[in-house]
């Protein structure tokens, strides 16, 4: 599991960090198709500081029975995954907008929240819709025209309109140096 860049995980608030190590944890039992007996004992042993005080707290509400994978998991997700956090970050989705970001940090927060926002059933034309109103308005007007049908297709073409725009604007830089060298 070292090997695969298992790391371990020390508890926190971050929900996006807690679902980033049980994903990764997950894939590393895949591939080493790890005994479903074994899961929770292996995650028990990645488990530091609060994280492993919570489920040493949690381990004692089973009592004698041994809780499993199933059972650590589903705990896991009730501490670090509750509603009001998908709630705040499906919020965060929602008012995502492009502000100074590049088309590519947008998009890298886009697909970040994006996995919290209907639980896995988004539609990938409303998802297209969603990032469209999330450009900046130069971008977004220019996009107008042409309808995507994957948000993969409007990312590439809103990276060539932004490096469009950003040509355009070093033009306008260099045009009133120009025509006063003229004068």
């Amino acid at each position: 599991m070292k090997i695969l860049g298992t790391k371990s995980f020390r508890g926190g608030s971050s929900t996006i960090k807690a679902e980033q190590w049980l994903q990764n944890l997950e894939k590393n039992f895949d591939a080493t198709q790890c005994p479903e007996d074994y899961k929770k004992d292996a995650a028990e042993n990645y488990l530091k500081n609060d994280a492993r005080d919570w489920w040493t707290s949690v381990k004692k509400h089973y009592g004698h029975r041994n809780p499993t994978w199933t059972d650590f998991r589903r705990e896991f997700e009730a501490k670090y995954f509750p509603s009001e956090a998908r709630d705040r970050l499906e919020t965060e989705f929602m008012n995502l907008e492009q502000g100074e970001k590049s088309i590519r940090e947008l998009e890298s927060n886009f697909t970040q929240l994006r996995r919290y926002v209907y639980q896995g059933r988004e539609d990938e034309v409303v998802m297209v819709r969603r990032l469209m109103q999330a450009l900046l308005a130069d971008i977004r007007n220019r996009l107008r025209s042409v309808t995507d049908q994957r948000t993969d297709e409007l990312v590439e073409r809103a990276v060539n309109v932004e490096e469009i725009l950003k040509r355009e604007k070093k033009a306008m830089r260099q045009k009133p140096c120009e025509e006063q060298s003229k004068d």
